[in-house]
């Protein structure tokens, strides 16, 4: 789809955090709501809609849902996928694994290693990313070899969200650090990066959706913190 797809958007559903998360509750109200979403769906492609047509004539529509793409906290939760980013190991050399798709950072196969043998023995013997099959999967028709690509990664959150933002954000720690604006204190230097902004931004007619720059917003807390956006 080309430009905005605000015509083609449909609110099915709205649960504040507070209403599932937590220790006690554990995702379980949200978990339900998902599951009668996915049985919903399910239905859409075993129960035609009937359709009128130009002539009179009637036709039966099937709808097939080919994918689910987010946010990919969000798509962890709701998918319950056991491998995911939120699980990496800095401090170890594996653990349970980075990524629903592959064997990223478990034993023997390291995420950072992006050469050809590596990236396709990453996707050799893959067990599924869960313990129990989601209700996303189990209610709603896939392809039996193809069940975790349902969840879908989307190139918003994973790059411009993602990697791009790690990579601004560091850019921006490193101006400071080797002291690109001068002798200035971090709160100022980040004032005058984001003026800065804002004057690119309106020169080239750009919209800015952020009213300032700070630590936080760059992942720097402490000194010893890895940048992130």
């Amino acid at each position: 789809m080309i430009k905005k797809s605000l015509t083609t958007r449909f609110l099915y559903a709205v649960m504040t955090s507070h209403t599932y998360s937590g220790k006690l509750l554990k995702n379980k109200p949200l978990l339900q709501l998902v599951e009668h979403f996915a049985a919903e769906m399910g239905s859409l492609f075993d129960e035609p809609i009937p359709m009128k047509c130009v002539g009179g004539k009637t036709r039966q529509i099937r709808l097939v849902c080919l994918g689910l793409k987010g946010d990919l906290a969000a798509l962890v939760k709701i998918g319950q996928l056991q491998r995911n980013f939120q699980r990496d190991t800095p401090t170890k050399t594996s653990g349970p694994g980075i990524c629903h798709l592959c064997h990223a950072g478990q034993e023997g196969h390291p995420w950072h290693c992006v050469t050809f043998d590596n990236m396709s023995k990453m996707r050799e013997n893959l067990q599924p990313p869960w313990n129990r099959e989601p209700s996303l999967i189990r209610l709603i028709p896939q392809s039996e070899q193809h069940k975790p690509q349902f969840f879908e990664l989307d190139l918003f959150h994973c790059a411009h969200k993602g990697v791009w933002g790690d990579i601004a954000a560091n850019t921006i720690v490193a101006l400071y650090e080797y002291k690109a604006l001068g002798n200035l204190s971090i709160d100022k230097a980040l004032a005058a990066i984001f003026d800065d902004c804002k004057k690119y931004c309106r020169e080239n007619g750009l919209q800015l959706h952020m009213t300032a720059l700070t630590r936080g917003a760059v992942g720097w807390e402490t000194a010893s913190s890895f940048p992130s956006a």
